[in-house]
């Protein structure tokens, strides 16, 4: 049977917390799809870094155009998942180079996941955590020597791919920065063999700490192979022929900002995880 995935987002800035999170899309393929992509259901989270201002539909607008790229690179699922994200890489970069002389700078964290069946195959670019909460296995997927920094340092992107068998039950989160409130909480949840559900989740985690949140929890359900994107109080369902157009997202974007080095700190090769 089918897994549905309901998308659930922890987005808290300045004590306030905000209904929609800029950067995340999930989306159903749409009929154009390139071959290989007609049965992938794809949930990009980014998180930009820096001290450079984006507005939500610029934020929202790099994220879209990943997805774009990724409906329409045939072949291989980790293939169409590099080249969405060396597009971002790409844009973010750009941008890094046209505003070196004001010294703005910004970074990309990326989670980019493809759902096919129950079969989940992430690509993780900068120090993003995934936690699988799973029915016969719990997982804590967290590679920062392999994934770098984050995209938009240099032309060279560094990824780290994982996979995970899903079941009706299992959850996901998805996580940038974790808080030090959250740390035994998901060991907790790691081991315990009958987690509380997606909602409960939510709400411990929420109440833990007065921090900065960034994060996604995702469930699994038996279903038809739906993706559901909870907003608010409201439930928006991706199955859309096109990547939404960004005049749907809010247009103000409160974000937390950084200090980041300038490129000319960044090596070559290889970068280092962020501190």
């Amino acid at each position: 049977m089918p897994l549905d995935i309901t998308l659930s987002p922890i987005y808290r800035i300045n004590a306030q917390e905000h209904p929609a999170m800029p950067g995340l899309l999930v989306l159903t393929p749409p009929r154009t799809a390139a071959r290989g992509r007609e049965q992938d259901r794809l949930i990009a989270y980014l998180l930009l870094t820096g001290n450079s201002t984006f507005t939500t539909t610029e934020y929202m607008q790099i994220a879209e155009n990943a997805a774009k790229v990724f409906y329409a690179t045939s072949g291989s699922l980790t293939n169409a998942l590099r080249v969405a994200t060396e597009s971002i890489n790409k844009a973010l970069l750009d941008r890094n180079m046209d505003s070196s002389n004001r010294g703005q700078y910004a970074l990309g964290w990326l989670t980019i996941a493809a759902v096919r069946e129950t079969q989940c195959t992430f690509l993780l670019s900068g120090p993003m955590h995934v936690y699988h909460f799973g029915q016969t296995e719990t997982r804590h997927v967290f590679e920062p020597n392999v994934s770098g920094k984050g995209l938009g340092m240099s032309q060279t992107t560094s990824i780290h791919y994982a996979q995970v068998t899903m079941q009706a039950g299992d959850r996901l989160l998805f996580c940038g920065k974790v808080p030090g409130a959250w740390d035994s909480t998901l060991t907790n949840t790691l081991n315990d063999p009958s987690p509380s559900s997606l909602e409960a989740m939510r709400r411990r985690l929420t109440s833990l700490t007065s921090e900065d949140l960034n994060a996604v929890l995702i469930q699994a359900t038996n279903g038809t192979g739906s993706a559901t994107l909870l907003n608010g109080k409201s439930e928006i369902k991706e199955t859309v022929d096109e990547v939404p157009a960004p005049h749907s997202i809010p247009a103000s974007l409160p974000r937390r900002e950084e200090p980041l080095p300038t490129p000319q700190d960044f090596p070559a090769d290889e970068p280092e995880p962020v501190s």
